[in-house]
């Protein structure tokens, strides 16, 4: 019996995925349940299982971008069945299978930029898979210069790197895929489709500092070291929960606020940044939300985080003062309506008490979609947001 292998579907809005390594080749033999190969999604990596016991038959290549339903490859029981598939004239494309054909002629990403600018995605051609709609098409056809055939794809490029470009030398070419085009593509997106504005300021977290400094003095009593982004989660969480506007997004005509409070955390892996998220932060004690935490931040830099470790989010945080910067302007993560980046802690002489002191102050950006939130619910969260900070004590209760 020859099992087909395909391309999974792992969320709503997941239309296609891009397939970065096989761990068996065509004829190798693997066990049912085995990893079979790894694919990338807009959101996390994800290994495909083998439906069956047999030999491996590869249809869909390294670095393809694969729609939902297409056949990835097969899986012989025997060898005169393996010969078969050798044999059969789709060896090297990928075959697809015969739901979703229709509706996957563009991807969503397309769709949504064409319609925005106000292209008919019928009138193009693709240089996707099974000449699939891409964003790169739709800009192609909107500064006029869309080819008159498909665009070839990167794998398939004949044409060595020049070793210059209008007269500069080239240091070296790096191909724009994966997890950095993903990040880019999305990013991209929430601009294009969001009226984002960011609010700036500074915050004083002298009685954080403190409280963490209390709590490192007894790891043992609290299961480890409190982090300044387990306090950040913790405190997003109470804020989001209070101001419901904050933990939302945009479907359609409506605004949809969440239920649940799953607050993500931007980390820096190795090509690119991701979001894992901590689900339920604002009903957890804060030594869970650090256990949880350094679970998902060991997972995500050792590339083995789950589809639901980065789904779900509702609103984000991120922290580019690990990095010494001291504000920034942090770009939404969409679907959500905010996000809230956060700065350097450090010791600056300030007015307390009507007395000039050296006091603990973080920079702080929050970006909110203005389609959504106004500056006075940036006011709001921001005060609420303050005021926790400066009691951290009572994140300590429950």
């Amino acid at each position: 019996m020859i099992s087909d292998v395909v391309m999974p579907k792992l969320g709503v809005e997941m239309a296609v995925a891009r397939v970065v390594a096989w761990s068996r080749g065509s004829g190798e033999r693997i066990e049912r349940d085995d990893n079979l190969l790894t694919i990338e999604t807009d959101k996390v990596n994800f290994e495909v299982p083998a439906p069956a016991t047999g030999l491996v038959h590869v249809v869909a290549r390294v670095d393809e971008e694969v729609p939902v339903g297409a056949v990835l490859g097969h899986i012989a029981e025997t060898n005169d069945e393996y010969r078969t598939l050798t044999a059969a004239p789709v060896h090297g494309t990928v075959r697809p299978a015969p739901i979703q054909a229709a509706a996957l002629r563009a991807t969503p990403l397309a769709r949504k930029i064409a319609k925005l600018h106000g292209i008919d995605i019928g009138t193009l051609r693709g240089s996707g898979a099974r000449g699939q709609v891409r964003e790169a098409d739709v800009w192609r056809a909107m500064e006029g210069a869309m080819s008159p055939g498909p665009v070839p794809r990167a794998a398939e490029a004949t044409t060595a790197p020049s070793a210059s470009a209008g007269g500069r030398a080239i240091h070296r070419r790096v191909p724009f895929k994966g997890m950095r085009h993903v990040i880019a593509r999305r990013l991209h997106e929430g601009l294009q489709a969001m009226a984002q504005m960011t609010d700036l300021g500074e915050l004083d977290v002298t009685e954080l500092v403190r409280c963490r400094d209390q709590l490192k003095l007894e790891p043992a009593l609290v299961g480890g070291t409190i982090t300044y982004t387990d306090f950040f989660i913790k405190i997003a969480a109470l804020v989001v929960r209070e101001l419901r506007q904050f933990n939302a997004s945009v479907e359609g005509d409506e605004i949809v606020e969440w239920a649940p409070v799953n607050i993500g955390f931007a980390t820096s892996v190795e090509g690119g940044l991701i979001v894992p998220v901590v689900r339920g932060a604002d009903s957890k004690p804060l030594t869970a939300v650090r256990t949880e935490r350094s679970q998902l931040a060991e997972r995500a830099k050792a590339g083995t985080l789950r589809r639901e470790d980065v789904s779900d989010g509702t609103f984000t945080i991120t922290n580019f003062g690990s990095y010494g910067s001291w504000m920034g302007t942090p770009l939404i993560n969409p679907p959500q309506v905010a996000v809230l980046g956060l700065g350097e802690i450090r010791q600056k002489p300030a007015i307390h008490d009507g007395q000039i002191v050296p006091r603990w102050l973080m920079g702080y950006g929050l970006t909110i979609d203005h389609r959504v939130l106004d500056g006075a619910d940036a006011g709001r969260f921001l005060k609420r947001f303050r005021e926790l900070c400066e009691r951290p004590w009572v994140l300590l209760v429950g």
